[in-house]
């Protein structure tokens, strides 16, 4: 099983077994466990993503969708056949640290690189001009 901040979890049940899907919402990594042994793993970088598996002679579908990449929400629906089993729903309050919107986490970013930005260029040329002499 994956650890880590920016990693979605899910669990499912079905006719006995474990159903675990785990999602990166920063590298696009997604990996599939049945009974802990996993079974499917990709990367994608779409909005939606479909690994599909045999269970017990059933043919068995983990869907993941994305609806806004700025705002989510992130779906996990377990599928057999056209019918939803179970699913989980992940919106951006809940994966960001301390509760944070997306655009805020964004914002904080761009300031902080602005900040250092300015601040390199003020020492880069600080720099050069002490050495030009």
């Amino acid at each position: 099983m994956q650890t880590g901040k920016y990693i979605l979890t899910s669990y499912f049940e079905w006719q006995g077994h474990s159903i675990t899907v785990q999602n990166s919402t920063l590298s696009g990594k997604e990996w599939v466990y049945v009974d802990e042994e996993l079974i499917s793993h990709k990367r994608s970088l779409g909005y939606s993503s479909n690994h599909s598996f045999t269970l017990d002679g059933q043919k068995l579908d983990v869907h993941i969708l994305v609806h806004s990449v700025m705002k989510g929400p992130i779906d996990i629906k377990l599928m057999l056949g056209e019918q939803c089993l179970d699913e989980d729903s992940f919106d951006y309050q809940q994966i960001m640290p301390g509760g944070k919107s997306f655009k805020r986490v964004v914002f904080e970013g761009f300031v902080t690189g602005l900040i250092f930005g300015a601040v390199g260029m003020f020492v880069g040329y600080t720099v050069t001009t002490w050495l030009k002499g």
